[in-house]
């Protein structure tokens, strides 16, 4: 397995610093080593799917196959629906495409929300919970970094598991 994408550690195009700020889902920043996308999400409940639409482009546009492109953006749904539910503003999706056949999905929130998000008595106790399980199942690695006052969760679906074509 290789070792997992770090983007602070990606060169920028003109090969000095990392790059900084974000570049929007329909722009490709290029580096020798790695292809990434952003998009600013609404802290909403609409977040979940209009982040599934600008994945579900990219991974095309990348060639990455039908059944891990399933797997990639039930972790994005995951991520970015608990980044909404726990997590305060703002929030951002970042895809990250590695020459070594790696995409990695960050989700990056402005940290822990102030209050915790309270449940209903009548909130059914499967529905909720289950979020990093999943991500643990369908991801060859994922965790969680702090960063300059943000959080970072991420996913990375690395080798034959990242279903990239050999055109990508």
């Amino acid at each position: 397995m290789s070792a997992p994408l770090l983007l602070a550690s990606a060169p920028s195009a003109a090969g000095g610093a990392p790059a900084v700020g974000p570049t929007p889902i329909g722009a490709t920043a290029t580096t020798p080593d790695l292809d990434h996308r952003h998009e600013s999400l609404p802290h909403q409940n609409q977040a979940a799917c209009i982040a599934r639409r600008a994945v579900c482009t990219t991974l095309a546009e990348w060639g990455v196959d039908g059944g891990t492109v399933d797997d990639i953006l039930l972790v994005v749904s995951e991520l970015v629906t608990n980044a909404v539910q726990h997590a305060a503003p703002p929030l951002t999706l970042s895809l990250l495409r590695s020459s070594e056949d790696a995409v990695r999905v960050e989700v990056c929130s402005g940290g822990c929300a102030p209050s915790p998000v309270l449940r209903s008595a009548d909130d059914e106790p499967e529905e909720h919970g289950r979020g990093l399980t999943i991500v643990a199942a369908l991801a060859t690695v994922h965790g969680i970094r702090h960063q300059d006052g943000e959080t970072i969760c991420w996913a990375e679906f690395s080798g034959a598991a990242a279903g990239l074509s050999q055109a990508a």
